[in-house]
Formats: C-alpha cells, structure tokens, sequence
C-alpha cells in the first residue's frame, strides 16, 4: 500500500506544477457526473408519485421540464469530463516522457550492462510511459465512483440495511474475478521478458535497410519470418489461455452478482405490493440498486486495472528514481552551463620514434 501512494504521488507531482487549473476542473466534472444520476432519479420518482397521488397536471409538467434539464446536464457534463480527462492524458503524457528522457540522458550507462537494469529498461519503454498515463484517469474515475457508490448505499440503507449489504456482498466475487486476471497480465508481460527480447531483435532485422540487404543476398527471409511467428506464437498462447480462464471467472462472478441484484429488487416489488413504498419511490430504490452495483462493479474493475497499470507505472518511477552509480565527489569543480571548457596542456611532450610528434 506504501509503494501504491508512493507510486500516485509520483505520477501525481509530475503534472500538478504544470496543470493545477485542469486537474481541479477534472475532479469536479467527476463529482458533476457521480452525482447526476440520482438527480435523474429522484426527480422520475417524484414524477411518477405526484401522478398517482392526483397531483395538478402543471406540477407534473414543472417535474418533467426539471427532468429534461437534468438529462441535458447530465449529458453535457458527461462530454466535458470526457474531453477534460483526455486532455489530462496528452498532457501527463508529455510530462512523462519529458521525465523519462531526462532520467536517461543521466542515466549510467552501466545500467544497460545490467540484466535486472535493461529488463527494468525494457518494460518501462513499452509500458510504462501509456500505462501510467491511465492512472492519471483512473484517479477521477476512483473518485467519480466512490462518491456513486456512498450516494448509492445510503439511499438503499435509509430504507433496508440488509439490501444494501446483500448488493455489496454479490459483487465481492467479480473483485475476485478482477484481481485474478491483473496478476495474469502482469505475469505474463514481466515473467517472459526473454521472448519479447528475442522477437524485438529479430524483427529489428527486417526494420533496417542494410540488414534487409544481408538476409536478401543470403536467403535467410524464411529462417527470420519463422522466429518471429514462434515467438509471436508462443506469447500469444499464454494470452489466450489467460483470457479463458478470465472468461469462466467472469460468468460465475457475474451469475452471483445478478442473483443477488434480482433478489434485492423482487424484496423492494414486493414492499411496494404491500403500500410500503411508493411507486416513484420503487423507480428510485430500483435505480440506486443499479447504480449501486454498477458503482462496486466498476470500483473492483478499476482497481484491478489500476492493479495491473500500477505494477508498470512503479517500474517507470523506480526508473525515475533510481540511483546513480557514478556520482561527483564534493567540491568537485563544475563546468558552467552554456560555456565550453577550455583544456590546456602544459608540458606535454610525446615522440614517435626518433621525430618528436608533440612538443
């Protein structure tokens, strides 16, 4: 958990000095959005109760013109988070390749003799870089969900405790479901760290012009299209069976989930069979079930995701902060920036042979 809120603030520090305005404007468009649904819903329910109670026709009419506004809201805010976190995204993109460049032009080049070090090297610059950028919009979406979520619980407790925590119960299942298949990716990418090597430096061969020049003159086409296909193959095999084994984790996660969401809503039918709740009022609980769900779905699916971008974004920070072998002792004179040195040599002298070739 420590290197998790390590790793966030990281990340995190690397764009807030530069987007303050922007990341705030996310965050609220985020809270905008987690909220609207509920809205929608109480005002239906009030609709719908006002009309069975015989309630004036202009009283129903106000409800539905603040019905129609609320879905015109929900709709616009929807299409600026969107906009906002992708904007979010080209910018933590830049600032994380800026910082990565900057790290390795620092770097030992020592590190690249190292075979921990070069692995370390490689997964970041294949994954590093995007999928620490994910994070960045996974934040938003923790927050957007979690406030869903305590909205949620807290209109289904007011009126039966028990619902809400058979609701929360039948997720716990697609938590599992998520968990596993993050460490089945992370698995896969970090434990066959040989095989990637290998199918990048051969098809590296076909990307160079003057090797292309060799393997034609030497007819070796077929030798490098056929290791590229194995080792392509073999990668893929390990992905594939990886997703079916997410495929019947998913089925069963989601066949406990719903039975649970179904039994729930057929308490609240029959509550309101009984005059215990109010039509409008079933629309309302029966929304906030769904939401509910879909808030603690999506949370155990979010953080499962977060789970696998994590493990690649800590690579990226622990590149980011990793130490130099190589460092200047105190006091040790400094060239100053935009200024070239100037050597001088005293008393040099050097003979080759019987010729004195420096004097």
């Amino acid at each position: 958990m420590r290197r998790f809120a390590h790793t966030y603030a990281k990340l995190f520090f690397l764009v807030w000095p530069h987007r303050r305005g922007l990341v705030v404007a996310c965050a609220a468009a985020s809270v905008v959005v987690a909220v609207q649904p509920f809205a929608q819903a109480a005002v239906t329910a009030a609709i719908i109760n006002s009309l069975a109670a015989g309630a004036p026709v202009g009283h129903a009419l106000w409800l539905a013109g603040a019905l129609a506004a609320v879905t015109l809201a929900w709709g616009a805010t929807q299409t600026l988070y969107s906009f906002l976190e992708k904007v979010l995204r080209f910018y933590a993109s830049e600032r994380l390749e800026v910082a990565l460049a900057q790290r390795l032009t620092h770097l030992d080049l020592a590190a690249h003799d190292d075979p921990k070090k070069k692995d370390l090297l490689s997964r970041t610059r294949e994954q590093g870089i995007w999928r620490s950028e994910w994070l960045y919009a996974q934040a938003f979406e923790f927050l957007s969900v979690g406030l869903r979520f305590a909205v949620a619980v807290a209109a289904i407790a007011y009126w039966s405790p028990w619902a809400a925590l058979v609701v929360l119960l039948a997720t716990i299942p697609e938590f599992i479901a998520e968990r596993r298949a993050g460490e089945e990716v992370w698995g896969i990418w970090s434990g066959d760290v040989e095989t990637r090597r290998r199918f990048a430096a051969a098809r590296s061969h076909l990307d160079n012009p003057r090797d292309l020049i060799e393997i034609r003159l030497f007819q070796t086409g077929r030798f490098f299209w056929r290791l590229i296909e194995r080792l392509f193959g073999k990668f893929r095999e390990r992905q594939v069976e990886a997703e079916r084994a997410r495929l019947r984790l998913d089925l069963w996660a989601g066949l406990a989930g719903h039975l649970g969401l179904g039994g729930v809503l057929a308490w609240f039918v029959w509550r309101a069979t009984l005059g215990d709740i109010e039509p409008g009022t079933l629309v309302f609980l029966s929304a906030a079930v769904f939401t509910l769900h879909g808030a603690v779905a999506g949370l155990f699916r979010e953080i499962g995701r977060a789970r696998t971008n994590f493990t690649f974004a800590a690579d990226l920070v622990s590149l980011l902060e990793m130490p130099d072998l190589i460092r200047s002792l105190p006091g040790a004179p400094k060239v100053p920036a935009g200024l070239t040195p100037e050597i001088i040599f005293e008393d040099v002298w050097f003979k080759y042979g019987e010729e004195w070739i420096l004097k």
